[in-house]
């Protein structure tokens, strides 16, 4: 990017320039009226600062301000249109900087559990290895890795065509065996995985919601917003796969389900719908992905347009 910017090529960008985005550094000074950091603290600096008044920056798209470029306005695109981190000191918005955390430090003396994966100990010994050899009946075999053994272990095969020992077969059985061996394995790392969080609604309601990863934060503000127009959901935030029951439970207990994703294609209801065998019909399908983070606003128009079709359609074919 900075090899783009220095060349000219990128609009915006006023020569001479200190490029340099996304850094992090020490505060040494603040201007006035800044007190969310101090001198001495560690901060990471964000690439854009908008100029927090044009639809775009209320809707909480700073980075698509309609005042792109206008210093005048409070709009900065750090080491684009304004000075970047490529210098010992540099000025940029107390809205860009982000205190870090304490550096992490390092136990040499903790041990970590890496799961099952053969030691020096049980290499020298030769103990028993498949690649695919389930031995405990958990579906989730033995692993090696490189290094351990000067001489022993660590090989990669992939592929449905090997037997438990990774030798290559075309034989119907070990194809079995292998995949009755996954569905052990996906019921075991259900046990591992982090739970489904669900927040029940204030008020009973037949509607739920299912949603996951980044929409997180738009989805709670939607919440907030759709409670004051009289819509009540119950929510579900799913936070691993394969599902836990409680998804199903949650599905089962709801006459229809909005599942709020940012992608084309629906997947999440999709993996719903034939993970749980749920009747399609069930799950509404709540689809962002126009490049920019979904919004509470976006859910929020969605789910009440929705529900204004669902609540009306019987109306709807009882008219002549």
């Amino acid at each position: 990017t900075d090899q783009k910017i220095l060349a000219g090529l990128f609009p915006g960008t006023p020569f001479p320039h200190i490029p340099g985005h996304e850094f992090a550094g020490e505060i040494v000074a603040l201007g006035e009226g800044v007190d969310e950091v101090q001198p001495g603290d560690r901060v990471g600096v964000e690439v854009h600062v908008g100029c927090g008044q044009c639809p775009r920056c209320l809707e909480g798209l700073y980075q698509l301000c309609l005042n792109y470029g206008r210093a005048d306005k409070g709009h900065a695109h750090i080491g684009f249109t304004a000075p970047g981190g490529l210098a010992e000191y540099t000025a940029v918005s107390g809205k860009a900087v982000h205190k870090l955390p304490e550096p992490l430090s390092w136990d040499p003396d903790r041990k970590y559990d890496r799961g099952k994966v053969m030691n020096y100990e049980m290499l020298e010994a030769g103990a028993e290895f498949g690649r695919y050899l389930d031995v405990d009946s958990d579906g989730i075999p033995y692993r090696t890795l490189p290094g351990t053994h000067p001489t022993r272990g660590a090989f990669f095969t992939r592929g449905t065509t090997k037997d438990e020992y990774a030798r290559y077969t075309e034989e119907g059985r070990p194809y079995v065996a292998n995949m009755q061996r996954l569905l052990r394995k996906f019921e075991t790392a259900k046990r591992y995985a982090p739970r489904p969080v669900k927040r029940e609604a204030r008020e009973p309601t037949r509607f739920g919601a299912i949603y996951f990863g980044s929409t997180t934060l738009a989805m709670e503000e939607a919440l907030e917003t759709l409670e004051t127009r009289g819509i009540h959901l119950d929510t579900l935030r799913i936070r691993s796969f394969p599902f836990h029951d409680e998804v199903f439970d949650f599905v089962a207990s709801h006459e229809r389900l909005f599942v709020v994703e940012q992608n084309r294609d629906s997947q999440m209801r999709s993996l719903l719908t034939i993970e749980g065998e749920v009747d399609p019909a069930r799950l509404v399908p709540i689809l962002h992905y126009d490049g920019t983070p979904i919004t509470a606003r976006f859910i929020v128009k969605a789910v009440a347009d929705m529900l204004a079709v669902v609540t009306l359609a019987p109306l709807k074919k009882a008219l002549p």
